[in-house]
């Protein structure tokens, strides 16, 4: 896992914004609020992103009236989203279900998570007939891992962060340091800011 302690320098405000207050509460410990701010940062991305040509979406619905799922699906198919980028955005949405809808999303987490099935696996050992709940489990198994997936889900962010605003009306943005504000490396080709600025101008 490389430096998550950094942003695309072409990402919105807002964006940036989402995303340093992410890895804010995961360097704090605050795991779920790290889990439930890396999902709104995502999805305040694609909205950004999905309203640049060449990746406006041919759909009576525009992205400001989609919801999660269509946001990630339309973002793979006009090529904002990799298949891994698409992937890692449906599992933070799932952490954060299982954070919103306690009970319902459990059951999932813990067996798409190696570590958190194994949890569950050695608690229905231990806990013999104690308590035959698989939900409470599971649950008990997710708050035991919260860190781990805290970190997953700001990494997973982090990565499609990079993958969307360093190509397509993106291509040549830099990598900004959350630490010092200063650029620490270039993606892409050689748009510079300025350039960038004008052509995102013209390319809504």
């Amino acid at each position: 896992m490389g430096d998550i302690a950094t942003v695309p320098e072409f990402s919105p405000a807002v964006v940036k914004h989402y995303y340093r207050e992410s890895w804010r509460c995961l360097e704090e410990g605050l795991c779920v609020a790290a889990i439930l701010l890396s999902f709104a940062c995502l999805e305040v991305a694609l909205l950004d992103a999905l309203s640049f040509e060449p990746w406006k979406p041919i759909s009576r619905r525009y992205p400001k009236r989609m919801g999660s799922i269509d946001l990630l699906d339309w973002g793979r198919q006009v090529g904002c989203l990799s298949e891994d980028g698409w992937r890692k955005g449906h599992r933070i949405r799932d952490y954060r279900n299982a954070l919103t809808h306690p009970g319902l999303d459990y059951k999932r987490i813990a067996k798409r998570h190696t570590k958190m099935a194994r949890l569950v696996r050695e608690a229905k050992r231990d806990w013999g007939t104690f308590d035959r709940s698989h939900k409470l489990k599971a649950s008990a198994a997710f708050h035991l891992m919260s860190r781990q997936v805290a970190r997953e889900a700001v990494s997973d962010v982090h990565d499609v962060l990079e993958h969307v605003y360093t190509r397509g009306p993106f291509s040549g943005g830099g990598i900004m340091s959350l630490r010092t504000g200063k650029t620490v490396g270039l993606l892409g080709g050689a748009l510079g800011s300025s350039e960038h600025n004008a052509r995102a101008t013209t390319t809504r």
